[in-house]
């Protein structure tokens, strides 16, 4: 079964997420966290993933983040602060119903994802990464990797308009 769903972050805006669920009882949940310019789908491979997942017993809950797909949220306000906040309100929301989480993130997600696993240890009893981004220096600030580097004057442009 395949649920859409809403919830509130914890600063107020309507989050999008989608529950994955057997319909059999289990008290574990997986709740897949995507990159930075994709939404909840991470390009089609977390829903093949929940499905995948959802045929070994787990729930799983994959959602928006802030400004990505169906969820509210002003793109120039985008912080990894505000995406932890997210991640916070997506547990929160899960752990309603399931004793036992896992977090799955994926590039950006995976930084975010580690971010939130080391303050909420008592709250995750799995950690996954997929190619995650965890030295913001060597991705935002000092790129080393050829397609960082020719992007970097464009990113330096959004950090001083932005922020």
């Amino acid at each position: 079964m395949e649920q859409k769903v809403f919830f509130k972050s914890k600063d107020g805006l309507k989050l999008c997420g989608v529950w994955h669920t057997s319909g059999k009882p289990t008290a574990k949940v997986i709740v897949l966290v995507h990159g930075m310019t994709v939404n909840k789908d991470e390009g089609g491979i977390f829903v093949e993933l929940a499905e995948l997942l959802k045929k070994n017993n787990y729930a799983v809950f994959r959602f928006d983040f802030r400004t990505h797909g169906e969820s509210e949220g002003d793109s120039s306000n985008f912080t990894i602060a505000q995406e932890l906040r997210d991640v916070e309100s997506a547990i929160e929301f899960v752990g309603k119903k399931y004793q036992l989480i896992g977090l799955l993130g994926a590039s950006f997600g995976g930084g975010v994802s580690v971010l939130y696993s080391a303050k909420n240890q008592d709250k995750i009893k799995a950690l996954c990464l997929w190619n995650p981004c965890l030295n913001y220096e060597h991705i935002f600030l000092k790129p080393y990797l050829p397609w960082l580097k020719d992007s970097i004057g464009k990113i330096e442009e959004d950090f001083r308009v932005k922020g």
